[in-house]
């Protein structure tokens, strides 16, 4: 927020009350101070309502209810949470600045489509930046932070053993996919970002997971459901990895153990890509078709 301008008082009284100068405007004291305070509340709300909505499109992000070229309705958004255009349309232009969202021209919100050498990069951005954090967590662990992660990996190994056990149905992996996400991958990797005691690169390092999972520009090739809880198991057992590191305060195996978990991950995005094949002229003209007749 920004400073305010100097108030001037003036020696004079009108019905008893101070006549003061401020920003170029005159008012008395009692007026300016309840017109300060009533402003300071209008921004303090504001900001609660942009931080809201930034947190609901993230959400809907990382569960990937919102995928690459899909549109956003700023009326709907606004109704939907119960928020004025104004925190919505600031929320919009931090994502924008992401690289999460874009506008068109004709002011359109877009799930932004990225290509696949900007998913490549964020990536080895990951690679460079998580290992960093989770050396610094292992340095820095405390029993509380400890507790948190053994708790993340509780939920994680309780939900890959329902998949197991067929529990939860193949048809509701999905639901398991928001609730991995949302409850145990998401808070798993925010924590060791607090614990690294480095708020810009925590922050960054949000932004890379974010655009690493809203960014699914390459088709995934069907799975079964055998295959897809392989790789669940595989992700529980990475993150057990990095947990007892942290715990056992081992920078150097806590640093290793997170390198192992992006790489994996950047592997296969790499694996995804060489096996889809190039986009026929006639593939890429009905695509673009169905995005107008979407519109």
């Amino acid at each position: 927020m920004e400073t305010p301008p100097p108030i001037k008082i003036f020696p004079i009284f009108l019905d008893k009350r101070v006549v003061c100068e401020y920003n170029g405007w005159y008012t008395t004291l009692e007026y300016h101070e309840k017109a300060r305070k009533t402003s300071l509340c209008r921004d303090e709300i504001l900001k609660k309502q942009q931080e809201k909505v930034y947190d609901a499109i993230h959400q809907k992000l990382l569960a990937r209810e919102l995928t690459p070229g899909m549109k956003i309705s700023e009326r709907k958004m606004s109704a939907a949470l119960g928020v004025s255009r104004t925190p919505l349309r600031e929320a919009v232009q931090i994502l924008q600045q992401e690289g999460v969202l874009e506008r068109q021209e004709d002011g359109t919100i877009l799930v932004r489509q990225s290509s696949e050498e900007e998913v490549v990069e964020v990536y080895e951005a990951r690679l460079a930046l998580e290992p960093f954090c989770t050396r610094r967590a292992a340095r820095r662990a405390t029993a509380e932070s400890c507790l948190f992660l053994r708790e993340c990996c509780r939920k994680e190994g309780a939900l890959v053993e329902q998949m197991e056990s067929g529990e939860i149905p193949a048809e509701d992996f999905a639901c398991y996919r928001y609730l991995h996400t949302t409850e145990v991958e998401t808070p798993f990797h925010q924590k060791i970002g607090e614990m690294a005691g480095n708020r810009l690169v925590a922050k960054i390092m949000s932004t890379l997971r974010l655009l690493s999972r809203s960014w699914v520009m390459i088709p995934v090739s069907e799975k079964t459901p055998e295959e897809i809880i392989a790789n669940y198991r595989r992700i529980a057992l990475e993150h057990e990895r990095i947990f007892q590191a942290i715990e056992m305060r081992d920078e150097a195996a806590a640093y290793e153990a997170a390198r192992f978990h992006v790489q994996n991950a950047l592997d296969i995005v790499l694996s995804q890509i060489e096996k889809q094949p190039a986009e026929s002229l006639e593939q890429k003209l009905s695509r673009i078709r169905r995005s107008l007749e979407a519109g």
